[in-house]
């Protein structure tokens, strides 16, 4: 196995590498064996982490300003951690490590730096061999350890889970009668339809694209946005989605996989719901927990969820003389229909559609599942690239995820977004066609 050399001499085996919110996954394949460059003596890792990664420039199209990097190394690969980050907290992070404890820092990327000759500058242009594209596919292995443990004990029904979700449906199911037959509004079926497109891009752009996977970076308002109107979606905290969603990524269609579709289709899509989680820990979170935002949202979530899903709704319907059509409408009726398209993510997008990008697990490309969706129906592209802030490839395919943060990219809200390089995603679709032709 592999071994990954952290600043200060740390080392640590592949599978024990703690996923974070910075880092790209790594899988066994990613690595190759050979010699590794050394921080050099009384130097820095600005060798290649600079500041391009500071900014959060990606390996993709961080080239440009990787040209005039010093070639300081042997041929190799070169562990370069996340630089702003890892060089505030390295005194901490040392210590941790002495005594056993603490979150290790994470990896940014891995470079290929070609061998230095007598005679040359160091103003050659350094060689990106590979980038990787996945968000934390390898949990360290307490987290392994407790994902695990947590799964192998029998889980029981989650009673309160299964009553809210019955109660919110019935709720949902009278919001209709209310609107066809006692009073009909439509402010109200507007404001309905704006609280499902608000909290819908809570839960694709925020807790999916910018929480669970590092794809680009918002500002805090946006940030905040998000924790907002995620709470109204009533799907937990972001620091818990995200943490059953890292899992999923990195476990996925194993018994490890909170929505596992090899357990069946309902399983999936809405069942796993019903059932206590016994780990009551946050895997693989570490990184978002030190975000004051996430950290108000997971301590207030309910009080958070009742406000902003049922009684600001109601209130803004005072304004047009139906308060309790709002609170049915946007608050109830809006919420069962954003819970059946987030959980089809999990269950239509593992069942229907193609695979272009990979065959390693269930996940599928669909048109239609993106129309429900809000663009997150392209899932095998995802599953294969899941740093790029697209979904749907082509700036014509429905991701209107996608649409929103790459405009809001241009009026300086988001910014840093993470595409994969052509080259990488072609070498995907030939790997596909090659293992079909071996069949």
């Amino acid at each position: 196995m592999p071994t990954i050399r952290y600043r200060g001499g740390l080392t640590r085996r592949l599978d024990e590498v703690e996923p974070g919110g910075f880092a790209p996954g790594f899988t066994e394949a990613s690595w190759r064996e050979g010699p590794r460059c050394e921080r050099p003596a009384g130097g820095a890792l600005r060798v290649i982490v600079g500041s391009s990664f500071r900014r959060g420039i990606t390996a993709e199209n961080a080239a440009p300003g990787l040209e005039d990097r010093p070639r300081e190394c042997e041929t190799g690969f070169f562990l370069a951690m996340f630089g702003g980050r890892a060089e505030q907290k390295v005194a901490k992070e040392r210590h941790q490590v002495a005594q056993g404890t603490g979150p290790f820092p994470r990896i940014a990327s891995f470079f290929s730096l070609p061998r230095p000759h007598p005679g040359r500058t160091h103003s050659t242009p350094t060689r990106i061999l590979a980038v990787p594209t996945q968000t934390p596919v390898v949990p360290h292995k307490a987290a392994t350890n407790t994902v695990s443990a947590a799964m192998a004990q029998p889980r029981k029904l989650d009673w309160t889970n299964i009553l809210f979700i019955g109660a919110t449906h019935l709720v949902a199911v009278f919001a209709v009668v209310y609107m066809a037959a006692i009073h009909f509004s439509w402010w109200t079926l507007g404001l309905g339809l704006l609280w499902f497109a608000f909290c819908g891009f809570a839960i694709t752009g925020g807790y999916h694209r910018l929480f669970s996977h590092p794809s680009h970076k918002a500002h805090w308002l946006l940030r905040a946005f998000h924790v907002f109107f995620g709470a109204a979606s009533a799907q937990n905290s972001a620091l818990k989605w995200s943490s059953d969603h890292r899992i999923h990524h990195s476990r996925t269609d194993t018994d490890e996989d909170p929505y596992n579709i090899k357990r069946g289709f309902m399983w999936a899509h809405i069942n796993w719901i019903f059932y206590e989680d016994t780990s009551d820990e946050l895997v693989g979170v570490k990184d978002l927990q030190q975000d004051p935002l996430l950290r108000f949202q997971h301590r207030y979530y309910v009080p958070l969820a009742i406000f902003s899903g049922v009684v600001l709704p109601g209130l803004l319907g005072m304004l047009w003389g139906d308060p309790v059509g709002a609170a049915l409408v946007a608050g109830f009726l809006r919420l069962v229909l954003q819970w059946h398209a987030t959980f089809a993510v999990n269950s239509v997008a593992h069942a229907i559609g193609s695979q272009p990008y990979s065959l390693k697990d269930s996940s599928r490309d669909s048109f239609w599942t993106a129309l429900v969706t809000l663009g997150e129906g392209y899932h095998n592209f995802h599953h294969k690239f899941q740093l790029d802030y697209r979904n749907g490839l082509r700036w014509y395919q429905f991701d209107p995820t996608k649409w929103a943060i790459w405009t809001l990219s241009h009026l300086g809200i988001t910014r840093d977004l993470r595409r994969t390089s052509v080259v990488q995603i072609e070498r995907a679709r030939q790997a596909v066609l090659d293992e079909r032709m071996s069949r």
